[in-house]
C-alpha cells in the first residue's frame, strides 16, 4: 500500500513519491559508459552478421548484462543507467562529436555533466577509436557537398540540423497496448510464425528473414529484462528486515515475473509495462520524443477491473502513476553543445497524451484522465510532457481540472483540438480509426501509434 495524506482540497498527497522526486532532483548528472562498452564489445564480436542482427544482439547483450538496481521506496522499477540521473553514451551515434567535446561537459553553461577521469579514459581509449569512421555523422560528412559542409560547420547557423545527424531521431508513438495485451513473448511468437511462413522464392525473403530473426532476438531480450528485476526483487526481499518493504519487494518480483514478457493483467502490471517499454526504447537508442500513447485510454480497462474486484483503489492507482512520472524524469541524454543550447533542461521530449475520442468519435474521458491530472499536479516534474486532447463533448469537469493546473504556471498541459486535428490527419491519408486514436509526439506532433514516423516539427 502506498501511504498518503490529503490536502485542503481533499486531493491525495504521497510522501513517498515526493521524497523520490526531491532526491533525484538533487543528484548531479553524470556521463555513463556502461552501454558504450557493452555495445562496442558486442559490435566487435558480431562484425560478420547482417546489420539488423548485429544491432539486436548488441541490445540483447546490453539488456542481459547492464547493472540493474531497485532503489529504496521504488515500486515501479527499471534504472536507465548504472548510476541515477546519468546519461548513457550511444557510441554508434555520438562518438564523432563527443570525442571532440568530452572535456567541455563539466564547465559548459547549459546542461552540464560530470565526467570522471575513468569515464574519460574508457571513452577516449576503448570506445571512440573504434567508432571514428562508423557513426552516422562520419558517414554523412563523407558524402556531404563542400558548400553544405561549410554551412554545417559554421559557428552561428540560423538553422541547425546537426543534432539530427548525430543522434537517433526518435519521434514516434510505440504501440504499448500491443505489449500489454501480448507481452514480448507473444510478439516473439508472432515473428516466429511469420518467419516460418516466408516463401523462399520471394526475392525479398532473405531480407525479411533477417528482419524477423532480429525481432525475435530483441523480443526475447526484452522479456528476459523483466525477469532480471524479478530475481533482484526476490533476492532483496530475502534480505529485507522491514515486513512492509519485504511485501513490496515480493510484489515487485511477482509483477516482473509477468511483464513485460507476458500480458499485463492488472493496473500495476500495466503501469510497469509502460515503463519497461519506454525504458527499453530509450536504451536501444538516444532518440528524443519517444512518446507514450493515450495513457488514460490504455490504463482504464485495467483500472476498471481492479476497482471492481477490490484489487486497487484510486489513491493506490494515483501513487503508481506518480512513481511512473519520477522514473520518466530520470531519462536524459547528453546533447552536443549546440543541441544542449536548443534543448536545455535535460529534457528528451517524452510526451504522454490523455483525453480524446473513442473509435466511434464519442468522448473518451474516464476516471484515469482525472487521476493523471491529479498526479501531474502533485509531482510537477519536467517529464513526462503531459498533453491533453479536447473535443466538443469533453466534460466541463475535466476541462476545469485541466485549466486549474494550467493556472499553476507549470507550462503544462498544452491542449489539442480534435475537431481540427482529426480532419487534418484524414486529409493526410490516415484511416479514421487511427486518426481518432492519435497521440502527441514531443512538442506538437499528432501521430497514429505504432504505424507512423511523424517527425513533423
Amino acid at each position: 500500500m502506498i501511504r498518503y495524506t490529503t490536502d485542503q482540497n481533499g486531493r491525495y498527497v504521497f510522501p513517498r513519491t515526493k521524497k523520490l522526486r526531491d532526491w533525484i532532483r538533487q543528484v548531479e548528472p553524470m556521463i555513463c559508459t556502461e552501454r558504450a562498452t557493452i555495445f562496442t564489445d558486442s559490435w566487435k564480436a558480431n562484425e560478420t552478421a547482417p546489420l539488423p542482427i548485429r544491432k539486436a544482439k548488441a541490445m540483447a547483450d546490453y539488456f542481459a548484462t547492464s547493472t540493474i538496481s531497485i532503489r529504496p521506496g521504488e515500486i515501479i522499477v527499471g534504472n536507465y543507467a548504472e548510476l541515477p540521473k546519468s546519461a548513457p553514451v550511444t557510441p554508434e551515434s555520438v562518438s564523432t562529436w563527443m570525442e571532440k567535446e568530452i572535456d567541455t561537459f563539466t564547465d559548459r553553461i547549459v546542461d552540464r555533466f560530470r565526467v570522471t577521469p575513468e569515464v574519460r579514459r574508457v571513452l577516449m581509449e576503448e570506445v571512440f577509436p573504434y567508432w571514428r569512421e562508423k557513426t552516422v555523422e562520419a558517414r554523412v560528412e563523407l558524402v556531404m557537398p563542400e558548400e553544405t559542409k561549410r554551412v554545417w560547420q559554421h559557428a552561428h547557423t540560423v538553422i541547425n540540423c546537426s543534432t539530427f545527424a548525430r543522434n537517433y531521431s526518435g519521434h514516434y508513438v510505440p504501440d504499448i497496448q500491443k505489449v500489454c495485451e501480448l507481452g514480448f513473448l507473444g510478439i516473439l511468437q508472432q515473428a516466429e510464425a511469420i518467419r516460418d511462413q516466408l516463401d523462399d522464392t520471394d526475392p525479398e525473403a532473405g531480407e525479411k528473414r533477417v528482419f524477423y530473426e532480429a525481432e525475435i532476438i530483441a523480443a526475447r531480450a526484452c522479456a528476459d529484462f523483466g525477469l532480471r528485476y524479478a530475481a533482484l526483487a526476490e533476492d532483496m526481499a530475502d534480505q529485507e528486515g522491514d515486513p512492509e518493504r519485504k511485501k513490496e519487494l515480493l510484489e515487485i518480483g511477482r509483477v516482473c515475473r509477468q511483464v513485460p514478457g507476458k500480458p499485463a493483467r492488472s493496473f500495476h502490471e500495466a503501469v510497469q509495462t509502460v515503463w519497461f517499454v519506454q525504458l527499453l526504447l530509450q536504451l536501444e537508442g538516444d532518440g528524443t520524443a519517444v512518446s507514450v500513447e493515450r495513457f488514460d485510454k490504455l490504463l482504464f480497462p485495467y483500472y476498471e477491473r481492479d476497482m471492481a474486484c477490490g484489487r486497487i483503489d484510486a489513491p493506490a492507482a494515483q501513487g503508481l502513476v506518480e512513481l511512473l512520472w519520477v522514473k520518466m524524469y530520470e531519462i536524459m541524454k547528453a546533447y552536443d553543445r549546440k543541441g544542449a543550447t536548443f534543448f536545455a533542461g535535460y529534457n528528451v521530449g517524452q510526451t504522454l497524451t490523455i483525453g480524446g475520442v473513442n473509435p466511434l468519435g464519442k468522448d473518451d474521458t474516464n476516471p484515469v484522465s482525472f487521476l493523471v491530472m491529479d498526479a501531474e499536479n502533485n509531482i510537477r516534474t519536467t517529464q513526462p510532457n503531459l498533453e491533453v486532447r479536447v473535443n466538443k463533448n469533453t466534460p466541463d469537469g475535466f476541462l476545469m481540472r485541466v485549466c486549474e493546473h494550467i493556472v499553476e504556471g507549470t507550462g503544462k498541459p498544452p491542449i489539442f483540438n480534435d475537431e481540427c486535428i482529426i480532419p487534418g490527419l484524414l486529409h493526410r491519408g490516415i484511416p479514421m480509426e487511427e486518426a481518432r486514436d492519435y497521440a502527441l509526439i514531443g512538442c506538437v506532433e499528432p501521430s497514429p501509434k505504432g504505424t507512423a514516423f511523424n517527425w513533423t516539427n
